[in-house]
């Protein structure tokens, strides 16, 4: 039996009902990316472990050591305030539909959700909009304002510069000092060595990275069969074509940036998931959170 999507194209469309992402797919979402990688004395204990030397006396079980006259030091998960920055392309290409929903109406969906979740698990999210230079940043905050203020600028900005996301990313992963989480959305049409180089920046900061391809149906299958005219990213550049004569290529192009940016990917350690408009936006996080629990296992 077929299920109804959480949210419909019109909802996306309208920028609306922004947090009505079904909680049997985002629990544990945001929960799942609090774990520090270290280990330290900061808040959740864990276990108990014996004193070696070096260790600080400050840690010692004192109540542990009258019972078992052994030393023992308390072990903590250390649990941190996430940091995250939302990295939202709209560069030209994103305003592309082959439907009803563009790829950039779909991309700030997913950054208004992720924005609502981290927020109300007390997590600073900043927002950063792009295509050849910064369009507008917000620092990352958890304010209670701070949620009003994102939602704020995903409606008013409007997609149509041209793209270099290679460039722009090596510059962002410049100023971002403090490792923290990069959610990077976006659809990825540049050269696959600008991609590897922007995302190396930030993999070499230690920062976790995650990136969302959005993407159109058609631009995966190349279902057009009559002259169309194609038009470049920026809109800028037009060519009148016979699909058949062209399909070929044009996948082989296409297949061979995905598998590139899988790659590329894979070799950093970043969690890679590509999105196609023609499904919810709720298949999105499902299908993060389903690669996240993997790797977890």
């Amino acid at each position: 039996m077929a299920v109804d999507p959480v949210v419909t194209a019109d909802d996306l469309a309208r920028f609306k009902r922004s947090e009505l992402i079904a909680r049997s797919v985002v629990e544990g979402f945001v929960n799942g990316l609090h774990k520090s990688p270290f280990k330290g004395f900061a808040l959740d204990f864990s276990h108990y472990r014996e004193y070696t030397r070096g260790d600080e006396v400050k840690h010692l079980d004192w109540s542990l050591y009258a019972r078992s006259d052994k030393y023992y030091i308390k072990q903590y998960d250390e649990f941190t305030v996430l940091k995250a920055h939302i990295l939202l392309d709209t560069s030209g290409s994103m305003n592309y539909t082959s439907g009803t929903v563009t790829k950039f109406d779909y991309a700030r969906f997913i950054a208004a959700v992720l924005t609502n979740l981290l927020i109300s698990q007390k997590d600073s999210v900043g927002l950063v909009t792009f295509d050849t230079e910064m369009r507008n940043y917000l620092p990352p905050k958890n304010t209670s304002n701070q949620l009003a203020r994102v939602m704020h600028n995903l409606s008013e900005v409007k997609p149509g510069g041209e793209t270099s996301l290679g460039g722009m990313l090596k510059q962002l992963a410049s100023s971002m000092k403090r490792r923290g989480l990069i959610i990077l959305i976006s659809d990825l049409f540049d050269q696959p060595g600008e991609i590897r180089g922007a995302l190396a920046h930030f993999a070499k900061r230690r920062h976790e990275i995650v990136v969302f391809r959005v993407l159109d149906e058609a631009e995966r299958t190349f279902p057009f069969k009559k002259f169309t005219k194609f038009v470049d990213m920026e809109g800028t550049a037009h060519l009148l074509a016979e699909p058949n004569r062209i399909r070929k290529e044009y996948l082989k192009k296409f297949n061979e940036l995905e598998r590139e940016i899988q790659e590329t990917c894979h070799s950093m350690a970043i969690d890679y998931v590509p999105v196609y408009t023609n499904k919810p936006p709720e298949y999105a996080l499902a299908k993060y959170l389903s690669l996240r629990m993997d790797r977890n296992k």
